[in-house]
């Protein structure tokens, strides 16, 4: 018995309901996450089968699995008359189609779970990578069905969970991050991308839905392709694809200087009062205190704004270090805080720490990263016990940045350099006896 034939007949008359305008023939890749609900990919077949029961003469749509990247099947359309009605072109594809509807009905929603991955992961630098190496004619349509969170199973640093990668990234090679695009500057050339990522995005925001669209938008135009289509409306995505939408008008600009990979992460909760606003305390703290402090925070701030800062925390000797390159540890989480900083500041640095800290053994370094200022930077490091707010200012007296050399250094054995300093919080207030 054929166990496709009752979904097989649903999708069919679905389609006869269809229409599509096509006016040359074209090559498709259609990149489909296994990791999607059964419901959901089903829903996504009975729509890619529309789509492609009006496709034209000589059209080919490669459908692919864009975590694994195996190919799932090849439709083609003859380019004979008597398969001009969308009832004869899914009766030549029937086999292609099978292999879809089949891919759709393998649940992998346990697997997903064990890999913590999130529902409809695709690893989307290698899919398009493995287009752009595979494809079939200079122009191509690209349809994406998923998560537009990629995730790094060999480095969960490079991973985009509540997270984006900044632009550096992009100007970087493939060998030190999974975006870089360095190395082939013509890669998605003719590439023309339409990306369906659902209504389980997983954004913690407006702001950072922005940031994520902006990333990939630059992502595929550097090396030659278009961002076409960006939604969480499928029917729109498959219209647009079909009918040779043109890409939106934008003001996203790449910083070619900017080659700092950095991760950048956005508090998930939207904070009344940053550390940044609260009133500074000059209250002494006991011992106790010192050794066992709770609900630990710390910022800074600085008054040069074509320059560029960065705050590391080390909790303890040989623990993770949070900053920019790694925003979460077991010990804590680092972000951008991008809601009081002045504007066309990258954003204030804070790390918050998920479990009582140690403050005698806790190091932190403020270091002078990119810019150029005659008398050097000022600024101010913040440190908040339970929402007790410490101050210190700092004067970092180097004119320019050194781009996170010796900061390693400084961490471990204390060797200065002038673009950092480095604190010990209990230089930040009084104690009791």
């Amino acid at each position: 018995m054929n166990t496709y034939a009752p979904f097989l007949k649903v999708i069919l008359s679905a389609a006869l309901t269809f229409s599509a305008a096509n006016i040359n023939a074209k090559d498709y890749v259609i990149g489909l996450s296994s990791y999607s609900s059964v419901a959901d990919k089903k829903v996504q077949v009975s729509k890619i089968v529309k789509f492609v029961s009006h496709l034209k003469a000589n059209d080919s749509v490669w459908l692919i699995d864009g975590y694994s990247l195996d190919t799932i099947s090849r439709v083609n359309i003859p380019d004979d008359p008597a398969y001009n009605s969308p009832k004869a072109r899914i009766a030549v594809n029937r086999q292609a189609i099978g292999q879809l509807v089949k891919f759709a009905k393998n649940d992998m929603a346990a697997m997903a779970e064990t890999m913590q991955l999130p529902a409809g992961a695709i690893r989307l630098p290698q899919l398009l990578r493995s287009i752009a190496n595979n494809k079939s004619s200079s122009d191509i349509e690209v349809m994406l069905f998923g998560s537009p969170h990629y995730i790094d199973r060999v480095d969960a640093d490079f991973s985009m969970v509540e997270q984006f990668p900044s632009d550096g990234h992009i100007l970087n090679q493939r060998t030190q991050t999974p975006y870089g695009l360095a190395d082939n500057k013509k890669l998605l050339s003719g590439m023309r991308v339409h990306w369906f990522y659902g209504q389980k995005s997983n954004f913690i925001n407006d702001r950072h839905s922005a940031a994520v669209e902006r990333f990939w938008t630059l992502y595929t135009e550097y090396t030659g392709g278009k961002l076409v289509s960006f939604s969480g409306d499928l029917l729109t995505l498959l219209s647009r694809a079909s009918n040779n939408a043109i890409a939106p008008t934008h003001s996203f600009r790449l910083n070619p200087k900017d080659d700092k990979m950095e991760m950048v992460r956005l508090p998930v909760d939207v904070m009344t009062k940053s550390i940044h606003q609260r009133p500074v305390s000059t209250q002494p703290i006991t011992p106790e205190t010192l050794a066992h402090a709770h609900n630990v925070e710390v910022g800074i701030t600085w008054q040069c704004k074509d320059c560029d800062l960065d705050l590391y925390a080390s909790p303890y000797p040989n623990a993770p270090i949070l900053y920019f390159g790694k925003t979460e540890t077991p010990q804590g989480i680092y972000y951008k805080d991008y809601m009081h900083a002045p504007s066309g500041s990258k954003g204030f640095e804070t790390i918050s720490f998920k479990k009582p800290l140690d403050l005698r053994v806790l190091k932190l370094v403020v270091n002078f990263y990119r810019g150029n200022v005659a008398k050097g930077v000022k600024g101010e490091i913040r440190l908040s016990i339970d929402g007790t707010t410490y101050s210190k200012p700092f004067h970092i007296q180097a004119n320019t940045g050194n781009k996170g050399k010796g900061v390693q250094a400084l961490l471990n054995d204390g060797e200065g350099n002038l673009q950092s300093i480095l604190f010990e919080p209990k230089s930040f207030f009084t104690m009791t006896h």
